[in-house]
């Protein structure tokens, strides 16, 4: 008749949970710019033959090295393997040389999803600010090989 029954909860536990990247990937990130720069950035080192053209999937990045060419990869009405391969020809179509997936774009969009489910080991560049990973950088070329048209 009057039974108490005790739940314990594990705090640290439970915060540690919603801090790994691969049960919760989506609700925190920092500010465009800050990803954008360091991708930018690596471009502009790493990349010889210029000029470059990089397909990015958010806002136009805020810093602009000269020799890259930015060009929107709108991925929002994407939503089947048949779309992702008729934009991905749409992109090709454009010369791009790069591609830029952001994270809080991945989350939102399902073939940038699926881009990344399938590619992320093969980034030429990951943006990681503070150990999570906000932006990762593709060549155009590999992503159009792992979804062949």
């Amino acid at each position: 008749r009057g039974k108490l029954l005790a739940v314990l909860r594990d705090r640290p536990l439970e915060n540690a949970a919603a801090l790994d990247m691969n049960r919760y990937i989506w609700w925190t990130w920092p500010g465009w710019g800050e990803t954008a720069y360091p991708i930018s950035q690596y471009i502009e080192k790493n990349v010889s033959a210029k000029p470059v053209t990089v397909a990015f999937d958010y806002c136009e990045p805020f810093y602009q090295a000269p020799g890259i060419n930015w060009v929107s990869a709108d991925f929002t009405k994407c939503r089947s393997i048949d779309d992702l391969k008729l934009q991905l020809e749409e992109l090709k179509s454009r010369s791009v040389d790069f591609q830029i997936i952001s994270k809080n774009m991945s989350n939102r969009q399902w073939c940038l999803n699926a881009i990344l489910g399938k590619m992320k080991d093969r980034a030429v560049f990951v943006d990681r600010q503070q150990g999570f990973e906000y932006g990762w950088l593709f060549r155009f070329s590999d992503v159009l090989e792992a979804f062949p048209r």
